[in-house]
């Protein structure tokens, strides 16, 4: 029978031995913290990536909802060379009338670099302005049928502008690629004394684009707008251009066509990219220009212009299209010169 001294001697741990276990024990934790790290990183990512997309589909929704309610209010009336509206038809001979389809509002769609030139911003794709019966006032409430002005762009640039005056300091402005929506307040509304044209735009973006304008989702990277007669139709807008008063520049087949007209289908497709990815390349400085500005010039190439950035986003990053047509219930269209 063994000595309770020699079961003692035999039955402990070697330092050896104690250190070889502590060493196992943190490779184990090692291994279960970077586990952990690693699924809440993922789990932040995917949670920014859920909240971006959502805030982009809530986005579209209002885009797609206001559009429908893009009006002209349109009626028919007399041009001639003498009219005290400023609507003098083009052309038209001296004393002589023709009745046709008139309108003091403006329905229009371009390149958002043509509609809102400045040298200092950068506005890729597309913009798109009009005018519905919102109703929205700064100083009342009530008269919910007024017209405003409305209008969508997307802009790469800082948060400065959406930012609390508290908060202005507490960081470093972000700079990310955004959905801004325009509404001019009721009271505001000039379009009427403007004149012909654009005159209303220009002072809109000149004068009150910052106070009429907000951001509605962050990371939109693409928002292309396709007027259209029936579905696949390329070409009532082969340039991506509708303007209802582009008669006034002189006369010719497609704007004799959009006269005073809306559009009876708009084609709107809306790109985002999550926050990860808008972060890396913002890192790489190649945010900026990731819509690529010879895309979506011509409507005969959306197809292949789309496969394009669809190629370039997926080797770059996470990112959803949204895409539907959108029918303008104020559309009254005919195929015959107004």
């Amino acid at each position: 029978m063994k000595s309770n001294a020699e079961r003692g001697r035999y039955g402990a741990y070697t330092l050896i031995e104690l250190l070889a276990a502590m060493a196992t024990l943190c490779v184990i934790l090692l291994m279960l913290f970077t586990t952990t790290g690693m699924a809440t990183l993922a789990w932040k990512e995917n949670s920014a990536s859920t909240e971006t997309f959502q805030q982009a589909r809530t986005a579209f929704s209002t885009v797609t909802r206001r559009l429908s309610q893009a009006t002209l209010n349109s009626y028919r009336d007399y041009y001639n060379t003498a009219s005290s509206q400023g609507f003098t038809y083009p052309d038209l001979p001296a004393g002589k009338t023709e009745y046709r389809q008139r309108s003091e509002l403006h329905f229009l769609i371009g390149h958002a670099a043509d509609l809102m030139p400045d040298a200092g911003a950068t506005r890729p794709t597309h913009a798109v302005f009009f005018q519905a019966p919102f109703g929205y006032q700064k100083k009342a409430d009530g008269l919910r049928s007024l017209l405003n002005v409305c209008g969508y762009y997307v802009e790469y640039g800082d948060d400065s502008q959406n930012r609390p005056s508290f908060s202005a300091l507490s960081s470093e402005a972000k700079k990310r690629s955004r959905l801004y929506e325009i509404m001019q307040p009721s009271e505001e509304f000039a379009l009427y004394k403007s004149g012909t044209a654009r005159g209303w735009l220009t002072g809109l973006i000149t004068s009150s684009l910052a106070a009429n304008s907000h951001a509605l989702a962050e990371n939109i990277v693409a928002l292309i707008l396709l007027p259209q007669r029936r579905p696949d139709d390329m070409e009532l807008a082969p340039r991506y251009a509708y303007d209802s008063r582009a008669w006034l520049k002189g006369r010719t087949t497609l704007g004799d066509l959009t006269q005073n007209q809306l559009p009876p289908l708009v084609q709107v497709t809306m790109v985002v990219i999550d926050e990860p990815s808008a972060k890396r390349l913002q890192d790489q400085d190649q945010l900026k220009d990731l819509v690529d500005t010879s895309l979506f010039q011509d409507a005969a190439q959306f197809s292949a212009d789309w496969q394009r950035l669809q190629d370039k986003l997926k080797s770059q990053c996470r990112y959803r299209c949204f895409q539907t047509t959108v029918s303008l219930a104020s559309s009254t269209w005919s195929e015959s010169a107004p």
